[in-house]
């Protein structure tokens, strides 16, 4: 794969996850694990470590894990100001 195809490859990619952010704004309040990732940009196993650290607070709903778009938004600003990744 030349760079070119690499740099092609990475754009779609972006774009996808970009539209899938688009898509979760605003529609509902409570994500899965999956959707919370992915508006985060983040793996599922990444999230879990944000839980286990105390970084991000998960929500049980009919014992399945849920993440707030307040909770998301927050960690995000969080990291943003002070300037952990």
């Amino acid at each position: 794969m030349d760079r070119n195809e690499v740099f092609r490859a990475f754009a779609a990619e972006l774009a996808e996850m970009i539209v899938e952010r688009i898509k979760l704004r605003g529609e509902k309040r409570l994500y899965t694990v999956q959707e919370a990732a992915v508006y985060l940009g983040c793996s599922d196993e990444q999230l879990d470590n944000y839980v286990k650290s105390g970084r991000l607070r998960k929500t049980m709903v009919d014992r399945r894990p849920r993440y707030d778009l307040g909770d998301l938004d927050r960690f995000v600003d969080s990291a943003r100001s002070t300037g952990r990744r």
